[in-house]
């Protein structure tokens, strides 16, 4: 019979021995007061096990958790700066990661995110045909501005309106935050208004020496922990071009002249956050581990693919042909593809074959892809442009869960950034008197923000299925669950815009069948109209025909009921 080992007593310690002892005297002294200890001890037990991760035993006892606030967190010895390079090395040199920015880019912005003026009537209290002129001057003047490269909304001159929105989109992305200072440029040739928006990157926004505790990196905050100042460096600190000294700092109020003065997009992830939170910080550590182990798999698998020839000498003099490395106090030796190289007196070779890479390859590169994904909310198909397993109902699903998170991306880039450059812009060209003249505009804020009213039109989703998707939409729209702007703003478009322009284009081809003398309805076919007599007959004669035709019929439905009376009886 197998002997069983008995397990070793564990010696009590310190405190456990002095627990015991004032255990056994508070027993002694008072025993109710005793069992209420222990039954104090028992819930305490209990309660310890109902949260498992706020255990500390040996399972968890190494998970150290942080009890700062948001800014301590994120602030505490460069942090956030630490992660915004490493995110902006990623989107240069990551495949995965560029392909990520460049997702957000196309999917959020596109070509564009377009304003139209949607001042109503019944929120100006002024006629319609008023509110129209004035939506369609606001929509003409603002277009012209924001198309405009030089002596356009960016302050560089680099690029228009909607390049604008992409690089900022960006940014706002790749540093978590992005600065949008508005300023006035004069003196330009073609310029339509002095408003135009310098971007800053978060680099030069930082803390002055010696600052109060009230300026968060560069962020200067009130009583309520709101933004009131911010405090840019006149150079970035990292570039070796420019003259202006990144010790010179420039304090930016946040509103100046009762219009803002800058424009801070930040990612907030807790409350009391005063910077932003690259998007890629979930996944920062994930990407180095994958990029270092798909590194090496890739020199494993050139070595294995190099073929060389070795040969063995037997000569006294030859030293071999090794370099040797300073840098890493060794000597390095390279194997080139379809070398031959010499080996050394007594050298011999040891054979080395990787075998790289693995069958596991890529389903390891996918998995920790896919988890590297779901941290930033993209699909993986959509980032690695692999549709190699999607069907209709799992693409589908895909594009209504990516969608949703672009639409949130949109709606904080236009109520953040782009409807306050908008209405900048317009409320110049009203003081330049380009606008049509509306008493009250100045001066009462409610008259103005509903006269500033836009919709903004994002670029289209795309389709999976057209024909189901349009058949789809032309369904939700007869049963009233949506509109025609709905379904047009989905694909991009406006539905004002698509109605006239299909108005135009009906014209024309009425147009067209008179010039070439086509019968109606050849170029548009039309509901209701009549078809083209074949035999030259009028529509009169055509009409006595039809009628002449009906009575037959209806004769020859009389004599058939007749005959079945008969046959039935």
């Amino acid at each position: 019979m197998r002997e069983v080992a008995k397990p070793a007593k564990r010696k009590p310690t310190v405190l456990g021995r002095l627990g015991g002892a004032l255990d056994a005297l508070t027993l002694a002294v008072s025993p109710a007061r005793a069992k209420k200890r222990f039954i104090d001890r028992i819930k305490a037990e209990q309660f310890s096990q109902i949260y498992e991760g706020a255990q500390k035993g040996r399972f968890h006892g190494s998970w150290a958790a942080s009890r700062g606030s948001a800014d301590d967190d994120l602030l505490f010895n460069g942090a956030r700066e630490e992660m915004v390079h490493r995110s902006r090395e990623l989107a240069m040199n990551d495949p995965h990661a560029a392909s990520m920015f460049k997702v957000l880019e196309d999917s959020v912005v596109g070509p564009g995110i377009r304003a139209q003026s949607r001042a109503r009537p019944e929120d100006t209290g002024l006629p319609k045909e008023q509110v129209t002129e004035w939506n369609q001057a606001c929509d003409e003047y603002f277009n012209s501005y924001a198309e405009r490269v030089d002596g356009g909304i960016d302050a560089t001159g680099q690029t228009d309106f909607y390049g604008l929105q992409r690089l900022v989109l960006r940014t706002f992305k790749m540093d978590g935050e992005a600065f949008l200072h508005p300023i006035m440029v004069a003196g330009e040739l073609n310029r339509l208004a002095t408003t135009a928006i310098e971007l800053i990157e978060s680099d030069r926004v930082d803390s002055p020496a010696g600052s109060s505790d009230r300026i968060r990196e560069g962020v200067e905050i009130g009583a309520r922990g709101q933004a009131i100042a911010y405090h840019v460096r006149k150079g970035h600190p990292g570039d070796q071009y420019t003259s202006a000294s990144s010790e010179d700092y420039k304090r930016v109020l946040k509103y100046r002249d009762g219009r803002i003065n800058m424009v801070h997009m930040v990612n907030r992830a807790r409350a009391g956050q005063t910077r932003g939170v690259p998007f890629l910080a979930p996944a920062l550590g994930w990407f180095n581990h994958l990029r270092e182990y798909m590194r090496y798999e890739l020199i494993a698998g050139r070595i294995n693919a190099s073929i060389a020839a070795f040969i063995e000498t037997e000569g006294d003099g030859d030293e071999p042909h090794i370099e040797w490395d300073e840098d890493e106090g060794k000597y390095i030796e390279g194997i080139s593809a379809g070398g031959i190289h010499y080996l050394g007196k007594g050298e011999k070779i040891q054979s080395f074959n990787p075998n790289r890479p693995g069958i596991t390859f890529d389903p390891y590169v996918i998995r920790n892809l896919r988890a590297i994904c779901a941290a930033v909310g993209l699909p993986y198909e959509l980032v690695a442009r692999d549709a190699s397993s999607v069907t209709f109902v799992s693409g589908r699903w895909l594009a209504l869960e990516a969608h949703r998170g672009f639409r949130s991306d949109q709606r904080h880039l236009i109520c953040v950034a782009l409807q306050p450059i908008r209405e900048l812009v317009l409320v110049e060209g009203y003081a330049r008197n380009v606008l049509p003249r509306i008493p009250g505009f100045a001066k009462d804020p409610k008259l103005r923000a509903a006269l500033l009213r836009a919709v903004w039109i994002p670029p289209p989703r795309g389709f999976v299925d057209p024909t189901k998707e349009v058949a789809a939409a032309k369904e939700a729209i007869a049963i009233g669950i949506s509109t025609g702007s709905d379904e047009a703003a989905a694909s991009g478009r406006d539905f004002a815009e698509n109605a006239e322009i299909r108005a135009m284009e009906c014209q024309r081809l009425i147009e067209l069948e008179e010039e070439h003398e086509l019968p109606p309805g050849t170029l548009l076919p039309r509901t209701g109209a009549p078809a083209p007599a074949a035999d030259g007959q009028s529509d009169d004669d055509r009409g006595a025909d039809d009628q002449v035709d009906d009575g037959e019929s209806d004769e020859a439905t009389a004599d058939e009921e007749v005959e079945e009376e008969v046959a039935t009886t």
